[in-house]
């Protein structure tokens, strides 16, 4: 599907000046997201699949936020936005969430955001959590209390794709050494940039046929 990619990135220079950088690691969310555990790889000790935890890095202005919305809007015209995750969450809806539908993406505007969230008491523990989903188990289970007993929740081949986007400045200023070090951060692929892509300017309407065409891409990797 290198298509897919260069097709995402070609279409988005057309569109915005932000650093061509952003464009491929959006298409490549995107299209890691749809593909979800359908598609893998044998590895040494199991099997690899291609979810992704992406983080573009840049200042107020580069236009960071550009290759998630159009990853958003293919997404949902591709029919798939029910695997959209909700970008606040308790960690008990999360699982619930990741039952029903294990395969699932992050689309976060303000990643500082996410970190805060996920690290506050009554989410405790989720950072590790994610991190233990990573690489696809097979058969997850977690158990919860409801009404006193212990039901076990069985979370099939959960595979959780992020992309968020966030400024430098919040990122050096937030974390510890010790955390940036960690097992949570080490899974990420980060994409800073300040170089701008070719000016654009106005872009005009966007291209309804050329994002149809992306959206079906997403429709057959899905399959």
């Amino acid at each position: 599907m290198a298509g897919f990619v260069t097709d995402f990135y070609s279409y988005l220079k057309t569109r915005t000046d932000a650093p061509p950088d952003f464009h491929i690691h959006g298409a490549m969310a995107a299209l890691a997201f749809a593909a979800g555990s359908n598609v893998w790889v044998s590895g040494w000790m199991g099997n690899i699949y291609p979810n992704l935890w992406i983080t573009i890095l840049a200042k107020s202005g580069m236009g960071k936020s550009t290759p998630l919305n159009l990853a958003e809007s293919i997404i949902r015209q591709a029919g798939l936005g029910e695997g959209i995750l909700p970008d606040t969450f308790s960690q008990e809806a999360l699982l619930m969430t990741l039952k029903e539908k294990p395969t699932g993406i992050f689309l976060l505007q303000e990643f500082s955001a996410f970190i805060n969230m996920i690290q506050k008491d009554y989410n405790a523990g989720t950072m590790s959590w994610l991190s233990g989903i990573y690489d696809v188990p097979e058969d997850h289970v977690r158990v919860l209390q409801k009404m006193g007993k212990p039901e076990p929740i069985h979370l099939l081949r959960p595979c959780v794709t992020i992309l968020g986007a966030s400024s430098p400045s919040w990122f050096a200023e937030s974390f510890k050494e010790s955390q940036l070090q960690g097992g949570f951060f080490g899974r990420f692929l980060f994409c800073p940039s300040d170089t701008p892509g070719d000016y654009v300017g106005f872009p005009g309407p966007r291209n309804m046929g050329a994002e149809a065409m992306l959206s079906g891409h997403l429709q057959n990797v899905s399959m």
